[in-house]
């Protein structure tokens, strides 16, 4: 996996700075406990690291720098709520110390500015379920969009992915996120239907109630020879969703 990480950042750093020399650090390369480091020729220091016990303030600082429309469309925490936030936080770092969720932050100089993930992906999933398709979930900090950060972070949990040897990467985006669709289509992603889920109002609604939304469904299929079984996997999915 050293190799996928080294190539998927040294890429990275080739288009953003033209500059061909390695600027990576791979210091750990186990899906868990992640830790790669890379800088770009303007002077940015990052680092993309598994989430630690200790890391409840630092996704808060990240929470901090999305506005109400990234909070929106990137919706797996309860923003608004506070409590419950913290409660969320805590489950999602518990579930990377015991290896059912691989989650990361990307940071600048310390500082949070990216957070991603892969749920359902944990060591033992492929053995209880087939297909095996985990889901994917990433933001990127505003004052950073526009970087190629968001096609980055996907590019490296494609490479946790094929090293842990699921079948296939499933998300979804609303129909309004237009630059986060074209990422994921030039990642490799395909639509493949509309999903119902579970979301907070819009920022401009009145009503603070739940509601539902229906999203662009997409897969990337890793091991062709469950091509078909995970297509029929996620259009159940779709079904059960409008019940």
């Amino acid at each position: 996996m050293q190799i996928d990480l080294e190539s998927v950042i040294n890429e990275y750093v080739r288009r953003r700075s033209g500059d061909e020399s390695p600027r990576c650090e791979v210091r750990s390369a186990d899906p868990w406990r992640l830790d790669v480091w890379f800088s770009l020729a303007d002077g940015g220091a990052y680092r993309i690291r598994s989430l630690q016990p200790s890391d409840g303030f630092a996704i808060h600082e990240f929470g901090s720098q999305l506005g109400p429309r990234s909070k929106w469309l990137f919706c797996p925490y309860a923003w608004a709520d506070r409590a419950l936030l913290d409660e969320q936080f805590t489950r999602a770092i518990q579930r990377v110390a015991c290896r059912a969720d691989a989650s990361y932050l990307l940071t600048e100089r310390a500082r949070p500015i990216g957070h991603f993930f892969l749920t359902g992906v944990g060591e033992t999933a492929g053995a209880q379920r087939e297909p095996w398709v985990p889901s994917l979930g990433i933001a990127i900090a505003d004052a950073y969009h526009g970087r190629g950060l968001g096609g980055l972070a996907i590019r490296l949990l494609q490479a946790v992915g094929r090293h842990l040897g699921v079948d296939a990467i499933e998300l979804t985006t609303h129909p309004e996120n237009i630059a986060g669709y074209r990422t994921y289509l030039g990642a490799g992603f395909e639509q493949v239907g509309m999903l119902r889920i579970a979301a907070p109002p819009s920022p401009d609604a009145t009503d603070a109630a739940h509601a539902y939304r229906d999203e662009r469904h997409m897969v990337y299929v890793i091991n062709a020879v469950q091509r078909t079984a995970v297509l029929e996997h996620l259009a159940l999915q779709r079904a059960e969703a409008l019940r």
